[in-house]
């Protein structure tokens, strides 16, 4: 008679695991994610900065977006160590500028994304994260803000 832990689906892969000795991956504690928005604040930081240097009518603005960017990136980072004992360098990005007015709107998109996923991630964390990320996700608003007026201006 079979086994009906077998029968089931993924039960084969579940036995046998069991038996060569496999442990289950660790749950994933949110580290994942927040290395995630640790890029793409330090890709945002990159791509303000690249912007501040070609479009000198709202340069100010985009460097101090950008720093916004960089200290999100290391607030996010201190929580990561936090979380996973870990430290995660910011990895090197090379932002590519042909079309300030295009680069602005995939920003501007960016920016409203992050913020969603940014509030969304507030709704499953607790404690100083959940603090964290819903003071970023009011950042990130209002960068989308910023730059919404920017591409209004420019057109």
């Amino acid at each position: 008679m079979l086994d009906e832990s077998l029968a089931s689906p993924g039960g084969f892969e579940a036995v046998w695991q069991r038996v060569q000795g496999a442990r289950s991956a660790p749950p994933d504690t949110g580290g994942e994610q927040l290395r995630e928005f640790m890029v793409a604040a330090g890709r945002a930081c990159e791509l303000y900065r690249a912007l501040a240097c070609r479009m000198g009518g709202c340069a100010c603005t985009l460097r101090r977006m950008a720093e916004e960017e960089r200290c999100r990136a290391r607030a996010l980072a201190g929580e990561y160590y936090l979380l996973t004992g870990d430290c995660c360098p910011p990895e090197p990005s090379c932002p590519l500028v042909c079309c300030c007015l295009k680069s602005l709107r995939s920003a501007y998109l960016a920016e409203r994304e992050s913020a969603c996923a940014f509030r969304a991630a507030a709704e499953r964390a607790c404690g100083e994260l959940k603090c964290l990320y819903e003071r970023c996700a009011r950042c990130e608003e209002g960068h989308a803000r910023t730059l919404r007026g920017i591409i209004l201006r420019c057109i």
